[in-house]
C-alpha cells in the first residue's frame, strides 16, 4: 500500500469517527480532513483514485427538484439523502463542490466555502482572519444561525462528510482490497498444511 494509500485508509476512518460521534469540534476539525480529501493542490481521492480508477458519485438530495430553493434573508438545505421522497442526485467532485447548503442576505455558499471557511478561518486546520469578503460573510452567518446549538457551517460539515463517505466507499473498498494478500501473506502452497 503506498504512502497516499495509507493516508486515505485512515483519514477515511478518522472521518467515519466523527460522523458517529460527532462534537462541534470534532466536526470542526472534519473540515481539514475534508479539505485534504476533496480541495488540497492534489486531492488525496485523485491521488489514490490515479491507480485505482474508480468512478465517485457524490449523491445529494436533490430538493430544488422538489422546489426549495437558495432564497430569501437566509436558510440551509440537506445534502444528505435521508429524506424519504426527496429525489437525489449523483454529482462528480466538482459538482458536489458547487453544491449550495447555506445561503444568508443574497450570498449562496458552497460546499467549497463551507470546507474552506471552516479549515482556514475557523480553525479546521488555521485559525485566523476570513481570506476574503465570503468567508467573512460566512463567518457573520455563523453568528446568528445557530442548527442544533451549533454554528451552521460545522453543522454543515457533518452532511458534507456523510456524502463524502458514502461516495469514497467503493475506493475505499477496491484499496482495502489490494490491501489484503499483504496482510494475510503469500498463498500456502496446495497440499501443504496451514
Amino acid at each position: 500500500m503506498t504512502d497516499a494509500e495509507s493516508l486515505f485508509v485512515d483519514t477515511v476512518q478518522d472521518l467515519r469517527g466523527i460522523c458517529l460521534q460527532p462534537t462541534p469540534y470534532s466536526l470542526l476539525r472534519a473540515s481539514g480532513l475534508l479539505r485534504q480529501l476533496l480541495l488540497d493542490s492534489t486531492p488525496l481521492i485523485h491521488a489514490v483514485n490515479q491507480k485505482q480508477r474508480v468512478q465517485l458519485w457524490f449523491e445529494v438530495s436533490d430538493l430544488e427538484a422538489e422546489g426549495t430553493k437558495a432564497e430569501g434573508i437566509g436558510g440551509w438545505r440537506n445534502l444528505f439523502p435521508g429524506i424519504p421522497g426527496v429525489p437525489t442526485q449523483r454529482l462528480d467532485l466538482a459538482g458536489f463542490l458547487r453544491e449550495v447548503p447555506l445561503w444568508w442576505e443574497g450570498r449562496k455558499f458552497t460546499v467549497r466555502d463551507v470546507i474552506l471557511t471552516a479549515a482556514n478561518a475557523k480553525g479546521g486546520v488555521h485559525a485566523g482572519p476570513p481570506k476574503d469578503e465570503k468567508q467573512a460573510a460566512l463567518l457573520g452567518l455563523d453568528a446568528f444561525l445557530k442548527l442544533f446549538g451549533t454554528d451552521a457551517s460545522i453543522n454543515v460539515c457533518l452532511q458534507i462528510a456523510a456524502v463524502t463517505l458514502r461516495a469514497v466507499g467503493p475506493l475505499l473498498g477496491q484499496v482495502l482490497r489490494a490491501r489484503q494478500p499483504a496482510i494475510l501473506g503469500p498463498p500456502t502452497p496446495e497440499g501443504a498444511p496451514a
